[in-house]
């Protein structure tokens, strides 16, 4: 059985381990175990975690199933059945074998499948990055170290052809290898996911939307005393990947808190899932989504809200937090679909500018050095050239590192120059504007820009800005990357007293 061990490290800083090992049974496959921790490091937003890995490749080198779970309680699970993926009762052809894996930050795993091949003279292969289904060529090239990747990353090799280091490109992490022993632990099989539970105080029904071409489950949530209804809306959420609840991966938005909550206030709200359930990867589901379909679906999810009878003549409200927020402002442009808009967080200008600032705030935030801000900031600018360009996406057209973001390409390109004063111009009903002061991602500028938009053409606005809220709109008086990280605090809550302020807003500007 062969194994092996790296720490990642951050300027020599331990940061977490990662281990593979291997065996080849009777009938020569072979199987790799994975083991991964990471600690706590507020400076480069680590949190402490674990997660293992199993791995099974038949006697030709070829993928067949692979299964990662976490602490969280999250799990994936694929198996490749003559040249198909099959993943959650889904499948789709791949189309070649998968001879490599680029799980995040597991470095033994590569590490430990490059050494074996790179022996036999294999220097080309097709790689599989598991937690989206993304496929992506990946060949070596000799260099003064050792190997230098398609992704920029250098292994820097022994005399022997073992792997020491790897070192991605000009970061300030590296992967070191050491000998630690593989570890005992397993994680538990029956730790509970995170899941919605409906409260038993409102009226809610689970439903299943025929949105575009598919069916998606959605769910409605209304007071039950009819009389005390005031207003329905339609809600979108934010970029990512997440349920219709806002809960994903072990991070709960609050979607449902704050939606429940509204609906306590007398606003009935609907929420549906983005990605229909027939996609079988994270790639697939957003490849085929630009903006222009998000709007399309939330469109239909309004319209069939507008059309249920228990409504009677209570106006119809759209409800966007953050990209959500654009898409509201899109729906409102049709006087007869929408009576008032609720921006949460929601930029206020293009997404050109909007990733420049967060790309400086995570520069300024982090214990970044010149050389590893300046590659980020070079990316960045190779990341927009490529959104601008007309070419499709392949290894010949644009930088591997780019072409493992091929996903996004549609809604980035699509929101890159959306200046969001041009949607606001469409519409005339109220908009109100919430922003949290705490936001570093979508900051009181944008909010600044949209009330000032507003009162240039007489369009009704009200604007809450609350102190000490950030871009979830809960409170965070942390500093740094720990801001990101304390999004993953489950304890923390939409304030009821701000969604309370929401809903009497909602009801003043619709006259109630």
């Amino acid at each position: 059985m062969t194994s092996m061990c790296f720490d990642l490290k951050f300027r020599r800083r331990r940061c977490g381990s990662s281990w593979a090992r291997r065996s080849v049974t009777g009938s020569g496959e072979t199987v790799i175990e994975c083991r991964q921790i990471t600690f706590d490091d507020d400076a480069v937003g680590l949190q402490r975690g674990r997660r293992q890995s199993r791995y099974v490749f038949d006697a030709q080198g070829g993928l067949t199933s692979a299964e990662i779970k976490d602490h969280l309680g999250n799990r994936l699970a694929l198996e490749i059945i003559s040249g198909e993926m099959h993943v959650g009762g889904q499948s789709r052809p791949i189309g070649e074998q998968i001879t490599l894996i680029l799980e995040r930050n597991m470095a033994a795993l590569s590490a430990l499948l490059l050494e074996g091949t790179l022996s036999h003279g294999v220097t080309s292969f097709a790689a599989l990055v598991p937690e989206t289904g993304t496929l992506l060529p990946f060949s070596l090239t000799p260099c003064e170290e050792g190997w230098r990747s398609t992704l920029g990353e250098t292994l820097v090799l022994d005399e022997s052809g073992k792997i020491l280091l790897l070192r991605p490109p000009a970061s300030d992490f590296i992967f070191e290898r050491t000998s630690r022993a593989f570890p005992k632990w397993t994680l538990e099989e029956d730790r509970p996911v995170l899941a919605y539970r409906q409260p038993t105080t409102l009226c809610v029904e689970e439903l299943l939307l025929v949105i575009g071409t598919a069916t998606r489950p959605a769910t409605l949530a209304r007071p039950l005393d009819e009389k005390s209804l005031r207003a329905s809306g339609v809600f979108i959420g934010g970029t990512g990947v997440y349920d219709r609840h806002g809960i994903a991966a072990g991070l709960d938005i609050g979607y449902h808190h704050l939606l429940d909550d509204l609906a306590e206030e007398g606003i009935a709200t609907l929420r549906y899932e983005k990605f229909a359930s027939s996609v079988i990867s994270l790639e697939e589901a957003e490849t085929a989504q630009g903006f222009a379909e998000f709007c399309a679906q939330a469109r239909q999810a309004l319209t069939w809200l507008a059309a249920q009878s228990w409504k009677r003549s209570a106006p119809n409200v759209a409800i966007g937090h953050s990209l959500g927020g654009l898409v509201a402002l899109s729906l409102a442009g049709d006087e007869k679909a929408c009576d008032a808009v609720v921006l949460l967080n929601t930029p206020g200008r293009p997404f050109r500018h909007i990733i420049g600032e967060q790309q400086g705030w995570f520069a300024h935030a982090s214990e970044t050095s010149v050389n590893a801000a300046q590659d980020l900031a070079s990316f960045n600018r190779h990341f927009i050239e490529a959104l601008e360009a007309e070419a499709e996406w392949t290894p010949a057209t644009v930088d591997a590192r780019i072409l493992a973001l091929k996903r996004k390409r549609k809604l980035y390109r699509d929101l890159l120059d959306l200046d969001p004063i041009t949607l606001l111009h469409r519409g005339r009903c109220p908009i109100i504007i919430v922003q949290g002061a705490a936001d570093v991602q979508v900051t009181l500028k944008d909010a600044a820009r949209l009330a000032q938009a507003c009162e240039a053409i007489g369009r009704p606005c009200h604007v809450l800005i609350e102190d000490g809220l950030d871009h979830l709109l809960k409170r965070n008086a942390a500093s740094g990357l720990k801001i990101l990280q304390t999004y993953r605090d489950r304890r923390r809550r939409i304030p009821i007293a701000l969604v309370r302020k929401i809903a009497k807003t909602v009801r003043s500007v619709l006259g109630d």
